[in-house]
Parts: C-alpha cells; sequence; structure tokens
C-alpha cells in the first residue's frame, strides 16, 4: 500500500492499494510512480505503478518479468526517465514503456544506481561483506571508471563545491 498522511494531523487518511511492496516512490508528471517489488512466490510481478494524486486510484500498472524470488527496485529519475537496475541491466521506464539501456555485467552485486550528467553509477556491493565499488558507464553502456568504497555502497549523490 501507499498510505497517505495528513502532515497536520499526523493521522492516516487513506491507502492504495498497488498490489504488492513498494520499494521506490516518485513525483512524476504530476502523478505519484511507485516502483513495486517482485515476490514469486506469491506471483507478484515487479510493476511501475501511476496513481493519480487527486483521485488517489492507480491509474497505470506496467508489469515487466523476474526471474528472481524476489526483486527489490533500485531506481533514480534523470531527465524524466526512470533508471533501475534489473536482472544485470539498466533499464528505462519513459512514462509508458520499460526498455533495457545495457548490460552491467561487470557488477558482481549491482546494489544502487545514480544518474548524472549523461552517466550511470552503480553501486556494487560485490558479495556484501567486502569493499566495494561504484561502476562509472556512458549512457551507451561502456564503462569509463571504477571507484573504489567500503562495504555495500548502497546510496549515491552528486555535490558541486
Amino acid at each position: 500500500y501507499v498510505y497517505v498522511i495528513d502532515i497536520q494531523s499526523d493521522v492516516v487518511t487513506d491507502s492504495i492499494d498497488i498490489g504488492g511492496k513498494n520499494d521506490e516512490i516518485y513525483n512524476y508528471n504530476s502523478n505519484i510512480l511507485v516502483i513495486r517489488n517482485a515476490d514469486n512466490d506469491n506471483k507478484i510481478k515487479p510493476a511501475i505503478v501511476t496513481i493519480n494524486p487527486n483521485s488517489k486510484k492507480v491509474t497505470n500498472t506496467v508489469e515487466f518479468t523476474a526471474t528472481a524470488t524476489t526483486w527489490d527496485a533500485k531506481s533514480t529519475l534523470y531527465e524524466n526517465n526512470i533508471y533501475f537496475i534489473h536482472e544485470g541491466a539498466v533499464m528505462k521506464y519513459d512514462g509508458t514503456f520499460v526498455n533495457l539501456v545495457f548490460g552491467i555485467a561487470e557488477a558482481a552485486f549491482a546494489y544502487n544506481i545514480f544518474a548524472y550528467d549523461d552517466r550511470i553509477y552503480i553501486g556494487d556491493a560485490k558479495d556484501f561483506s567486502s569493499t566495494g565499488s561504484v561502476l562509472e558507464y556512458d549512457m551507451s553502456g561502456n564503462l569509463l571508471n571504477t571507484y573504489g568504497t567500503g562495504i555495500i555502497p548502497s546510496s549515491m549523490m552528486w555535490a558541486d563545491f
């Protein structure tokens, strides 16, 4: 569910069923866009769910397949597209379709994604106990740089100082 909270009273005023667990949520083209996780044990496909914030109704659900038992979305909003990691690849949702951007075979365990300045950055958690890395790609999928990190690089941001 996505819950609507009155911020004045701190009370839940409504709930919107998106058909499964959600992971990430965006204000997208005057709608609410929710990334729904996969749960193959319960026959729930991963999806991108659009909610109209005025009616509080689901207006569109774009489902896609997942071979893993579970799939927890890791995504980033960049230039009005949602980029996300899915089964060894960077995928893009443009408001209508989900498309393959490029494969990321160099990542042992692609854990998170960030986009900035026409670059895609993938946090590679490797084995979740060794030092990880951030892989920098251009939008065509060419690996440009690899940066060493601590264990499980889970969040990234760009800051100009």
